[in-house]
């Protein structure tokens, strides 16, 4: 929240979030973190995922993807 208690937008998710967004566990944003593509980085000893990156990345994959009507 800011000074006047409006909710802030969040701006990076941990990897717990970024797996409940791509319904995949824990393990495997971790492995992906660990990959150069995925957008990720190190604050102290959390990984986290900065939100805009992340909405970019999942765009790619999705503009890289086969679709099944095709």
């Amino acid at each position: 929240m800011d000074k006047s208690g409006r909710e802030l937008p969040k701006e990076v998710y941990s990897v717990q979030e970024a797996a409940e967004v791509l319904g995949v566990g824990v393990n495997t944003v971790y492995n992906l973190a660990h990959t150069r593509d995925f957008p990720s980085f190190k604050l102290g000893k959390r990984i986290v995922i900065p939100r805009q990156h992340f909405l970019r990345w999942m765009d790619r994959m999705v503009e890289g993807v086969p679709s099944c009507n095709q």
